[in-house]
């Protein structure tokens, strides 16, 4: 699932999620927008907050794995 989708399923806006995650809402919106990779520490903390339904393949692009 992706950020977005679970942001979605969840009726999360971009600025709950990132008081959630400690980080601000325009680094969600790049994240949301394909723009931005996380670093490991967030993507650690986003599955963490989505308890897995976030996973580390959702947030980093492909040619990492």
């Amino acid at each position: 699932m992706t950020l977005q989708q679970w942001m979605t399923s969840k009726q999360f806006t971009q600025e709950q999620v990132a008081n959630l995650l400690g980080v601000s809402r325009p680094y969600i919106s790049l994240l949301v927008n394909n723009k931005r990779e996380p670093s490991l520490n967030l993507v650690r903390r986003v599955q963490l907050a989505s308890n897995g339904d976030v996973s580390a393949r959702d947030l980093i692009d492909g040619k990492y794995f």
